[in-house]
């Protein structure tokens, strides 16, 4: 499991209540909550962060330039952003996507759906910055995990009736959860997840890849000291490199 803990997360919400949910939505990790965008950049310099959580329509800078600045600032370009903001036209979330975030959730926040969220951004970034590393000496070739849970998500609740009326065919409903959306898949092994999530995206569903459990690496060989490397980036998410799973790529 995710060692929440050790995550920083650092969000940005120039109203009162929003950055009082925020902080009592993500009191399992490291989170600080800054009123502004000025007052965000000055606890980024000071503090860092894992994941950066940015409102969009601020007084002082809006979060869409606060991102651009983000990644163009070698000390933060590497940072995940979630945008969280009330706008939600297309237009808005192709923006945000355009300015450098990792995922976009529409207010009113669902704190569940937003953990998830933190959660499956932090690992893919993680899984992305590793493999560049070490694809440029041809070392690693991916990393896939184990086991994965899929989800619908969209701007309200899901109902169990809305998603048998519109689910492809050939996906059916295995589990029910409708606090949290639609469950679909509980454990799936890569592969399966991979299939099954690809039908969704074509038919326009909104989808989550969670529970991630386990990580199998697929590439050449790695030395101890690599493997070490990928472990001490992982670790924060609860995973590591199983040494005795560990396959050369045939």
């Amino acid at each position: 499991m995710m060692n929440s803990k050790k995550i920083r997360i650092l969000a940005v919400d120039d109203i009162y209540a929003n950055r009082f949910l925020l902080s009592d939505v993500l009191s399992d990790f490291k989170t600080t909550v800054a009123e502004n965008a000025s007052d965000f950049w000055k606890r980024l310099e000071s503090y860092g962060a894992d994941i950066a959580l940015l409102d969009i329509m601020m007084p002082d800078e809006d979060g869409f330039h606060l991102a651009a600045r983000m990644k163009a600032d070698e000390r933060f370009k590497n940072i995940p952003i979630i945008f969280i903001s009330a706008k939600n036209a297309k237009n808005d979330v192709m923006e945000g996507m355009k300015a450098g975030g990792n995922d976009y959730i529409i207010k009113p926040i669902d704190g569940d759906i937003l953990v998830e969220k933190i959660k499956n951004v932090l690992y893919q970034n993680t899984v992305k910055l590793i493999t560049e590393k070490y694809e440029k000496e041809r070392k690693l070739l991916f990393i896939k995990t184990g086991k994965f849970r899929i989800m619908l998500n969209s701007i309200g609740k899901l109902t169990k009736d809305y998603a048998l009326k519109n689910l492809p065919s050939g996906i059916p409903v295995d589990n029910i959860d409708e606090a949290k959306g639609v469950l679909l898949y509980d454990n799936l092994p890569f592969a399966d997840a991979e299939d099954k999530s690809n039908i969704l995206i074509s038919k326009k569903f909104e989808i989550s890849l969670l529970e991630i459990v386990e990580t199998e690496v697929v590439g050449n060989p790695l030395e101890k000291n690599e493997i070490d490397e990928i472990n001490q980036s992982l670790s924060s998410l609860g995973l590591c490199v199983d040494v005795n799973n560990y396959r050369e790529n045939q």
